[in-house]
């Protein structure tokens, strides 16, 4: 073979493996969006709301959500079925619907709500955290993104040490690079 054809070989087999990589990370990033929609969306909105710690309590569901929690992060037990007055439902179904549907429709629409608001947070969080380490280039110090308050997206990141607060102020925030660490 001459030198040609082995640069050849060895170009094609390093776009081989970028593709193969950038497929895997898309791949990764897909299932990491759907593990947040999924799983760990209602269990920071149940932080969010004052219940326990993502991962304390695995159980979470839309009832327990809406049902909401103690001042001492202890679920609160649904409340009977607070189902309008009888007399206004019949009402309502004789004229085909009214005021009273849009204000029973409100609370299973608040679930949701703080299910995609926590979803999306994270989601955002992770985004801007990871393009914040690309853009840095090796450098730990610009890696740091601003966070305005502390949730639980990023409460739970630092407690699952993916991420870190740096030392001296504790707005900035970011993604510990795992990479880096075995490389040194």
């Amino acid at each position: 073979m001459s030198p040609g054809q082995v640069a050849r070989e060895k170009i094609s087999e390093i776009k081989r493996q970028i593709k193969e990589t950038d497929a895997d990370r898309s791949r990764l990033l897909k299932l990491l969006g759907s593990f947040i929609d999924e799983r760990l969306a209602i269990l920071l909105a149940a932080e969010q709301i004052g219940g326990p710690v993502a991962g304390d309590m695995m159980d979470v569901d839309a009832e327990i959500l809406e049902a909401g929690f103690s001042a001492t992060g202890k679920r609160k037990k649904p409340k009977a079925d607070a189902a309008p007055d009888k007399r206004q439902r019949r009402i309502d179904d004789m004229f085909g619907g009214g005021h009273g549907r849009e204000v029973e429709g409100e609370g299973d629409e608040a679930e949701p709500d703080r299910r995609a608001a926590a979803g999306d947070e994270m989601q955002r969080l992770v985004e801007e955290l990871m393009n914040r380490l690309l853009a840095a280039k090796g450098s730990s110090s610009e890696a740091y993104i601003d966070v305005p308050e502390e949730s639980a997206s990023v409460r739970f990141l630092t407690r699952v040490k993916v991420a870190e607060f740096h030392p001296r102020d504790s707005k900035r925030l970011r993604l510990v690079d795992f990479g880096r660490e075995i490389g040194d």
